[in-house]
């Protein structure tokens, strides 16, 4: 079976790059009549048929479809950055769909395909892409990262300093009185595990406070039962820290809810730092201090960009986003030493 023909090859044969075919095809009206024409013609000679020309006037009165990747399905903490990117795309006539990649089963190829295939004019991804991936994403669509970004690519992105982030709430448990610490953290494929992790170590030292390996867990997903089961572990044990630095909500409900089952005392026996500020922190008891990230506008301005860079502006760079300490009923300044 003969292979099937690319945009790259397109591209290369026309002397053009991978996006300005790309936008030839999805928004002929953006590039000048010149270019056109020899896109047009070598697309002939090569008997290239772009795939998602029915598909894209299947869409009705939209503008376009834009692609809005995540690397898990049943994480709250993307709740909001969605509704954030779906309510920009509305407001500027754009569709929008939700692609579930599992990158780790897959790989990139099976990305790669699906967006090909959907035509879309836009690509949002969430999950931690290296550049190469990046930029043969480019190649289908403008791209623009959330949350997780690769420092190495050049393509744009909206997020947080999850460094300096952590260290603020590192500091806070700090200054609240414990005096040892522990952190469940999540995969080191993910920018925010790295970083996070990273700064609660630098606290640490800085502060002369000693680092227990057994009191640092590692989480492989952001799931409730695996961070419940690891904070059980931790507590069966005869010696457990005064304070947990959990890095997203999600585990410091598991880590109150292993607390409960040991009957330890939150916040006097121990105290327990979240990260995200989803619902979930506000519903548990007691509610959980956290570290709030402002999903909606993170998601909405990485959409922005997206849209903007279809109408063919350049991008104007990247954007990091303030986060703020939401402190409730977990962590409580000690007068004295830890309850008896």
């Amino acid at each position: 079976m003969k292979a099937k023909v690319t945009i790259e090859q397109i591209a290369t044969a026309a002397g053009v790059s991978s996006a300005t075919v790309s936008r030839a095809i999805n928004h002929p009206e953006l590039v000048n009549s010149a270019t056109r024409t020899l896109i047009s013609t070598t697309m002939q000679e090569f008997k290239y048929e772009p795939p998602s020309t029915a598909r894209r006037q299947s869409y009705g009165t939209s503008k376009g479809l834009i692609a809005i990747e995540i690397p898990w399905l049943d994480n709250p903490f993307y709740a909001e950055i969605i509704r954030g990117m779906q309510v920009a795309a509305r407001s500027k006539g754009y569709d929008t769909c939700i692609i579930w990649s599992r990158l780790e089963q897959e790989g990139s190829d099976s990305l790669y395909n699906q967006l090909s295939y959907l035509g879309v004019s836009g690509i949002l991804v969430v999950s931690p892409l290296d550049a190469q991936t990046l930029e043969r994403l480019k190649s289908i669509a403008p791209v623009v990262q959330c949350c997780e970004f690769n420092p190495d690519s050049s393509v744009p992105y909206v997020s947080i300093d999850d460094f300096a982030s952590a260290a603020k709430a590192t500091e806070h448990l700090i200054a609240c009185g414990c005096t040892s610490l522990g952190i469940l953290r999540g995969p080191s494929s993910f920018k925010y595990a790295r970083e996070r992790y990273r700064a609660f170590k630098q606290v640490l030292e800085q502060n002369g406070i000693e680092i227990h390996p057994e009191w640092i867990r590692k989480i492989p997903d952001n799931s409730f039962g695996l961070a419940y089961a690891e904070a059980c572990n931790l507590f069966a044990s005869k010696h457990i820290p005064e304070g947990i630095f959990c890095c997203s909500d999600v585990f410091g409900a598991a880590v109150l809810g292993a607390a409960h089952k040991y009957h330890i005392m939150v916040p006097d026996d121990l105290m327990i730092i979240g990260f995200d500020n989803v619902s979930m922190s506000e519903m548990v008891t007691p509610p959980l201090t956290t570290v709030n990230q402002p999903r909606y506008r993170m998601g909405a301005t990485a959409c922005s960009m997206v849209i903007e860079q279809i109408k063919g502006k350049h991008s104007s760079g990247s954007v990091v986003l303030d986060t703020e300490l939401i402190v409730r009923e977990t962590t409580l300044a000690r007068k004295s030493t830890r309850s008896e």
